[in-house]
């Protein structure tokens, strides 16, 4: 495992040599940009609108594609008046205004439903957890014994809810799903705390090379469902800048852009 420190691109996007000659300060990918620009780097052209505005005056909050076992396929979108939108292909629709405004909400999807989380960065509260079934929103289905929580993360055939209402630096998992996958339960035993030594709160939680990264303003820890190991120094400040690509993690630090490598 490394840390690659990422602070300058003024090389901008250079493609035209090998790996061996390309210099640090040169990105070999970049995703929805170009530089055909001298000296910059501008948005790429294609890029295309989901249909009409999702909600009139509001902003988005919110954002989770939403898959189904029949193949039905929705994006979901919550916006800052409290309402839960799905694009179903051709249109935006309300699903539901029972949402809480300015909180910003991270959804996951598991056993064929969508799990919702609101959080209140500012407030610092968190909002009731909800699950998605098909269109049917409730406070109950699948959610026995669940805490509120920032973030829901799917790892290794569990749910975890990540920074959970009164343990903000632990998270909760699921029970393994009943045998023919349709329900969980969400055990009081199942609670795993990280570092409660160093006042901060859990700020984010990734499911990468099979085992859960999970981030706090300063350090960064590895769960792998037996232990939880300290792998490094450095945090992030915000779950949004954490970006998974399958194989690496970028994400933005409070001094540093940093880019987490399994090796």
């Amino acid at each position: 495992m490394s840390i690659i420190k990422l602070d300058n691109f003024a090389g901008l996007l250079q493609t035209r040599t090998t790996r061996l000659l390309s210099q640090s300060n040169e990105l070999t990918r970049a995703i929805n940009v170009n530089s055909n620009i001298v000296g910059g780097l501008q948005k790429r052209l294609g890029y295309s609108i989901l249909g009409a505005t999702v909600n009139a005056g509001q902003r988005i909050t919110g954002l989770a594609p939403y898959y189904k076992f029949d193949g039905t396929t929705y994006f979901l979108a919550t916006t800052n008046d409290g309402q839960l939108f799905r694009w179903d292909g051709a249109t935006w629709g309300s699903i539901s205004a029972a949402l809480s405004g300015s909180t910003k909400y991270e959804m996951a999807t598991f056993i064929d439903e969508t799990f919702i989380c609101g959080y209140n960065e500012t407030a610092r509260t968190f909002d009731t957890i909800r699950n998605l079934d098909n269109l049917t929103l409730t406070t109950t289905n699948n959610l026995t014994s669940a805490p509120n929580a920032k973030i829901p993360v799917v790892f290794r055939q569990r749910l975890y809810l990540i920074g959970i209402t009164g343990r903000r630096s632990a998270f909760q998992f699921s029970a393994v799903p009943t045998i023919n996958g349709t329900v969980i339960t969400f055990p009081a035993t199942n609670i795993v705390e990280v570092r409660t030594d160093d006042g901060e709160e859990l700020i984010s939680g990734v499911n990468l090379a099979n085992r859960l990264v999970l981030f706090k303003n300063n350090t960064m820890h590895e769960w792998n469902e037996n232990s939880l190991t300290q792998v490094a120094n450095i945090g992030t400040t915000s779950h949004r800048s954490v970006i998974n690509t399958g194989s690496l993690l970028f994400f933005f630090s409070r001094s540093n852009n940093k880019k987490w490598k399994d090796d």
